[in-house]
């Protein structure tokens, strides 16, 4: 297949653009027809194509000069090429890439700052989720305040973005942009509940000193801040949250999800989630699992009913232990908490005899492990290595979980 003439133009100046070759302005002039041909008529096909093939050299991780660039830009003959430039999301390309040095050079060439990407997002977006890029937050942050405005295609401002970057969120909430910071994007959540939905710590420990977000706050899937610091593990923060904005700790939403049926739901995904592709006594899962742990504490400090049902059969949080053979946590539940042993679920089974139900089915090599991991928090002074039993009800084994709901039992009888 035979290349265009302009074909073998374009790759002989990008070539000499890359070697930073001053020789490409000499060929400019040389071949004036033909860029005049293809470059400057009434179609822009041929010059989007340039632009985006420009864009492509521009970023290359061998460019450090941008002078030689800039100067093919500013011929004459380039002016639909320049103007087609401006409008690229090459900004965007290169503060998503971090290219620093690039993105230095096209803050001074004019870029449309409003020009947005697939996602919707601007190059002001793209920046603040990066530290280093702060210098360039700062000179688009000064520019026509419509582009600081613009929201992604979730509804997300730039704030959402800066999250990602507490330094840069800090300017921002400082700046006098009037950027909404009560802004709800199209998930309606405030910057808090989607912080606590990601996992982004440090910018929800920034947020929550203001003081001015709605605390129960439910997004369009009905979870609250509060049910995404206990789906993280965020033990601590949880805790403090609920307790300072006086959160009723026993709220449950349209679909049924309380801070106690997130908790389970997450804990068991852990139990199960990692089996084949990690190995489950790697340190974050030991971490994971500890932190599910110091969670359910926080939820018993906090009053929270674990009487009522976590998922759709009607099982209550004994019950889901109890299928899972739990039995650390169970036991740690039962010392803690008036827990209700007869209570029934939509099958009429209570916590003894759900035991042998496997609709939560755990591999019992993970189980085990798990197990000395939740005793390290609940009994740090007793044995850690623990034998897990049969969850059946055992009159030869004091220690199965069946026993161990019959003693109980027998104690709130008496």
């Amino acid at each position: 297949m035979t290349i265009t003439d302009f074909e073998a133009f374009e790759n002989v100046l990008f070539s000499q653009l890359r070697t930073d070759d001053k020789e490409c302005l000499k060929n400019i002039v040389k071949e004036k027809k033909l860029i005049e041909t293809y470059l400057n008529g009434k179609d822009l096909t041929n010059v989007k194509k340039f632009v985006n093939d420009f864009n492509d050299v521009i970023l290359g991780s061998d460019i450090k000069k941008y002078k030689l660039f800039e100067a093919v830009l500013n011929r004459e003959l380039f002016t639909a090429v320049l103007a087609e430039f401006r409008e690229s999301n090459v900004l965007i390309r290169a503060c998503k890439e971090v290219n620093r040095k690039a993105v230095e050079w096209l803050l001074t060439m004019n870029i449309n700052y409003g020009i947005q990407d697939e996602q919707g997002m601007t190059a002001l977006m793209h920046a603040a989720e990066h530290a280093s890029l702060d210098f360039a937050v700062e000179k688009i942050m000064k520019s026509d305040g419509k582009c600081i405005q613009l929201v992604d295609n979730n509804g997300n401002n730039v704030l959402f973005h800066a999250t990602s970057s507490p330094d840069i969120l800090k300017k921002l909430l400082k700046s006098k942009n009037n950027l909404d910071i009560h802004h709800l994007n199209h998930d309606n959540e405030n910057l808090l509940l989607y912080c606590s939905r990601y996992n982004k710590m440090r910018s929800f420990e920034i947020l929550n000193k203001h003081n001015s977000f709605d605390p129960n706050l439910c997004n369009c899937v009905g979870k609250t801040t509060a049910m995404y610091l206990v789906e993280n593990g965020r033990f601590s923060e949880v805790k403090a949250f609920v307790k300072d904005n006086k959160i009723n700790p026993n709220y449950i939403n349209k679909l049924g999800d309380s801070l106690v049926s997130v908790y389970i739901k997450k804990y068991y995904q852990h139990y199960i989630g990692n089996i084949g592709e990690t190995n489950f006594a790697s340190n974050y899962n030991y971490v994971v699992i500890k932190n599910y742990a110091l969670t359910l504490r926080s939820l018993i400090d906090l009053k929270c009913d674990f009487n009522i049902p976590v998922d759709k059969e009607g099982n209550t949080l004994i019950m889901v232990l109890s299928m899972m053979g739990d039995q650390v946590t169970s036991r740690y539940l039962l010392e803690k908490c008036n827990i209700d042993l007869l209570k029934e679920n939509y099958k009429g089974q209570n916590a003894k005899n759900c035991s042998g139900n496997n609709s939560y089915p755990v591999v019992e090599e993970y189980a085990k492990q798990a197990q000395n991991w939740v005793l390290e928090v609940f009994y740090p002074n007793e044995v850690k290595d623990i034998s897990l039993c049969s969850n059946t009800f055992r009159k030869d084994n004091p220690t199965s979980f069946g026993n161990l709901m019959q003693r109980y039992n027998n104690a709130g009888l008496a």
